[in-house]
C-alpha cells in the first residue's frame, strides 16, 4: 500500500475513534461564519476594490496578496523621493508587479518544481530570496477532497491580529480573509453557497493622499534598495 493511502487510512481510523469516544467533537472542516463574511466584506471594499495591486492573479489557481510589511517598505521608500503623487503611485505599482514576477518564477521553478535558482537569477542570493518570501501571501486552489463548502483555497498567512478577537489566519484556523476573498473574486464561493457578491459602496470622506516628500533621497540609497529587492534600477528613479 502506498504511503499516502496508508496515511489517509490511519487518519480515518483516528477520526472514527475520536467520534466514538467524544461524539460531540467537531472533526469537520471550518466554514465561513458571520464574522468571517463581515471581515472579508470590509477587506474587499476598503482594500481590493480601491487598489488593484493588493491582489495579483497569476493563473486560474494562483494569486499573490502583498503583505503589509512589504507595502509599508515600498511606501517609506517612495515617500523619500521628490516626485509627484502620480509618479509615486506608478512606481509603487511597478515595484509590486516586478517583485511578483520574480516570486512567481521562484515559486514555480524552485518551490514547486524543486530546481535551485540559477546563478544569474535574483533569487540566487539568500538575502533576496528571503525578502521575496516575506513579500507575499500565496493563495492556491485546494484539492477537491480538502475543500469545504466555503474554504476552497489555501493561503500561506499565519499571523493573526491580537486586537481583533475574531481574526483568523490559514496557518492557525485553516481559513482567512484571503481565501474567502479569492473565492468571491473568482465567483466559486458564490456558486458553492449562494453568497451575494459584495456591492460597491461609497465611503464618506476625502480619499487618502500620499504626503509630499520633504527630502530628496540620495541616489545611492535608491540603488541599494532596488538591489535589495533584486530589481534593476529604472531610469526615472
Amino acid at each position: 500500500m502506498h504511503l499516502r493511502e496508508s496515511t489517509r487510512l490511519l487518519a480515518k481510523l483516528i477520526e472514527t475513534e475520536v467520534k466514538h469516544f467524544t461524539p460531540d467533537f467537531d472533526t469537520s472542516y471550518p466554514e465561513m461564519n458571520r464574522h468571517d463574511y463581515i471581515g472579508t466584506d470590509k477587506f474587499i471594499r476598503n482594500h481590493l476594490d480601491k487598489d488593484q495591486a493588493l491582489r495579483i492573479e497569476l493563473n486560474s489557481e494562483l494569486s499573490f496578496y502583498p503583505r503589509c510589511e512589504f507595502l509599508d517598505e515600498i511606501k517609506h521608500f517612495i515617500s523619500l523621493q521628490d516626485v509627484s503623487d502620480d509618479r509615486r503611485a506608478e512606481q509603487r505599482m511597478r515595484i509590486i508587479r516586478a517583485r511578483a514576477t520574480l516570486f512567481h518564477t521562484f515559486y514555480e521553478r524552485t518551490m514547486v518544481g524543486g530546481r535551485p535558482p540559477a546563478v544569474d537569477e535574483a533569487t540566487y542570493k539568500f538575502k533576496n530570496l528571503m525578502s521575496l518570501a516575506r513579500a507575499f501571501h500565496v493563495v492556491t486552489k485546494l484539492p477537491p477532497h480538502e475543500c469545504s463548502d466555503t474554504v476552497l483555497y489555501r493561503c500561506t498567512c499565519v499571523a493573526t491580529d491580537k486586537s481583533k478577537p475574531h481574526s483568523c489566519s490559514y496557518g492557525k484556523h485553516r481559513k482567512c480573509k484571503h481565501v474567502f476573498a479569492e473565492g468571491i473574486r473568482r465567483n466559486t464561493l458564490q456558486r458553492q453557497r449562494g453568497f451575494i457578491l459584495v456591492h460597491e459602496r461609497v465611503t464618506p470622506g476625502r480619499p487618502t493622499r500620499i504626503p509630499p516628500a520633504l527630502v530628496r533621497e540620495r541616489p545611492a540609497a535608491v540603488v541599494n534598495q532596488y538591489a535589495a529587492w533584486g530589481l534593476d534600477v529604472p531610469e526615472d528613479a
